[in-house]
């Protein structure tokens, strides 16, 4: 999926050729769709973890440094994590990155 996002300052007159100024940017940003069923086994690994080591997912948030409802979505399958994240987890309970991703 392509998503086109444009910006455009308040006050729109031709440059001139001292004025390098750019009235409006476009930028194109590609976003790319994870399958459902890959988050949802990434975030079943990370709360077996959490129950398993009997933490709540503020102590593990606060720990890894991420809010509490991220995380929460993350065991969820809700919302895809960032490689800081990810690493960030995996050390927190002491486990290679790639034991929490499903395949």
């Amino acid at each position: 999926m392509w998503c086109l996002r444009i910006w455009s300052s308040s006050s729109i007159k031709p440059p001139t050729d001292d004025d390098y100024k750019l009235h409006v940017m476009c930028s194109i940003v590609h976003t790319m769709e994870i399958d459902p069923r890959r988050l949802a086994g990434m975030g079943a690994r990370l709360r077996a973890l959490r129950e398993e080591r009997t933490e709540t997912q503020a102590d593990v948030a606060q720990a890894v440094g991420v809010h509490r409802t991220y995380l929460g979505r993350l065991e969820a399958g809700q919302k895809n994590i960032t490689l800081g994240v990810l690493y960030g987890l995996a050390d927190h309970y002491g486990v290679h990155a790639a034991t929490l991703l499903p395949d």
